[in-house]
């Protein structure tokens, strides 16, 4: 992700002020969840991928809600939903595709 810095610092400030405001208010009624998505098909940039030429526009979304949902369910904080259609060695750590090694 070296050609994207902006994307991955604003990724990593998320993560850590997630991890902090969760520690923070441990003893209170308040849950702080982080979603970690994949590449999820929306319309969001559908037509920018498609003039670009890109193939694979994501899992679905009715297929990322299920386990989404489930982790909530499950007071699961730091919530990863892998996208089945990739190999899990391709995937950062959102589930999104990678370089092959």
């Amino acid at each position: 992700m070296a050609p994207l810095p902006v994307y991955c610092a604003t990724k990593a400030a998320v993560h850590t002020f997630s991890l902090a405001l969760r520690q923070q208010l441990e003893g209170t009624p308040v849950k702080v969840f982080e979603l970690i998505p994949p590449m999820v098909d929306t319309n969001l940039d559908k037509g920018a991928r498609k003039a670009r030429g890109q193939t694979y526009f994501g899992m679905s979304t009715a297929a990322f809600i299920v386990p989404a949902m489930k982790s909530f369910t499950n007071d699961e904080y730091e919530i990863r939903v892998q996208d089945p259609n990739l190999p899990a060695q391709w995937g950062d750590r959102s589930g999104g595709p990678a370089r092959a090694p």
